[in-house]
């Protein structure tokens, strides 16, 4: 299979692989401003994406099928890329009554942005207490492509929380709907 070297990058290595709903090929392409990039394209039961993840972070394998899931050790951080066929939040009001169903405990609230290559959805940060007291802070994003969503979930405690918000703003601003399919197609 030939594939097609994204903007100015040289591809080095191609690794396939499958999260059950997800078909996840992961690529390192040569940039010559940074180096060796990391370059996932994801293709979901509702649609196809490509997303650089967040740099240093390990890659876990989530227990459900339709997610991603990075973590840092180094912060205790945890970053889940969960690609949605349901309906989701589209609104404050819905973000804000999952929220509280997820965290009833919330000691703030404040918005976020959650904006992507092509899309724009809504976000809210909360900060909240963990069972040991230790306060958790997480940002919660919705973005939509259709009927189908994207929902992206950055936590760490707190007091890290500003160190790993870069990967927010990375992460979201590589993520775009792709045409995985018709990239390969075209590439033989």
């Amino acid at each position: 299979m030939k594939l097609i070297p994204l903007c100015f990058c040289a591809l080095s290595t191609t690794v396939l692989s499958s999260y059950a709903a997800l078909d996840v090929r992961v690529e390192q392409e040569e940039i010559a401003e940074r180096g060796k990039v990391t370059r996932y394209f994801v293709q979901s039961s509702s649609a196809e994406f490509a997303l650089n993840p967040p740099h240093g972070w390990t890659a876990q394998r989530k227990p459900s099928d339709d997610t991603l899931l990075f973590a840092s050790e180094r912060f205790g951080a945890v970053f889940t890329i969960r690609f949605l066929s349901t309906p989701f939040p589209k609104t404050e009001k819905e973000l804000n009554v999952l929220l509280a169903q997820r965290w009833p405990s919330i000691i703030s609230k404040d918005e976020a942005s959650c904006v992507s290559r092509d899309s724009q959805g809504i976000a809210m940060d909360v900060i909240y207490p963990a069972a040991d007291s230790t306060l958790y802070h997480t940002r919660n994003g919705f973005l939509p492509y259709g009927k189908a969503g994207v929902e992206f979930v950055l936590t760490a405690p707190e007091d890290n929380f500003l160190r790993v918000q870069s990967s927010w703003v990375s992460v979201l601003n590589s993520f775009s709907k792709a045409q995985i399919n018709a990239a390969s197609e075209n590439a033989r």
